[in-house]
């Protein structure tokens, strides 16, 4: 399943806790997020850390 998610998405706890829901509503099938708003690049390998998480969840 891929989400992609639009420029105007920035990173902000609605937002945040909007994408944990919609990735909980898919549990079990392999999903992707397209982020194109910078805010959600952090620092840490620039993977944004939800998908990191939910990438995890899959091996």
């Amino acid at each position: 399943m891929l989400f992609q998610l639009p420029q105007s998405f920035h990173y902000t706890r609605d937002n945040r806790f909007y994408l944990a829901a919609l990735l909980k509503e898919f549990d079990g099938f392999p999903t992707v997020v397209e982020f194109r708003h910078a805010e959600w690049i952090k620092d840490s390998g620039n993977v944004p850390q939800v998908v990191y998480q939910q990438s995890c969840k899959l091996h």
